[in-house]
């Protein structure tokens, strides 16, 4: 079963109106088990990097925008490469 989205947000969520916009379980799956995953606070490869986490740690992601998960880390939203984050079996974002 899929997900769709409009601008790079899950179709039925959101934040407005009080309702809580969809999450989906993922896993970090860089290159390497010895290599740690940036988490960063905008969408590009130089924004600032507010975290980093190791491979196999689990993720909430909230949205796929550009290439990138934007995920939240915390309660912080922060974003991941999608080349190097996994979601778990049977959510598809196309």
């Amino acid at each position: 079963e899929g997900v769709d989205f409009i601008n790079g947000e899950p179709v039925g969520g959101g934040n407005s109106g009080g309702s809580t916009q969809p999450t989906y379980n993922a896993t970090v799956t860089t290159s390497s088990s010895s290599t740690s995953l940036n988490l960063r606070v905008s969408p590009s490869t130089s924004a600032e990097v507010y975290a980093q986490v190791s491979y196999g740690t689990r993720l909430t992601v909230v949205a796929l925008e550009n290439g990138w998960y934007k995920l939240n880390y915390n309660g912080i939203t922060l974003w991941a490469m999608q080349e190097f984050v996994t979601l778990d079996s049977g959510v598809n974002f196309e």
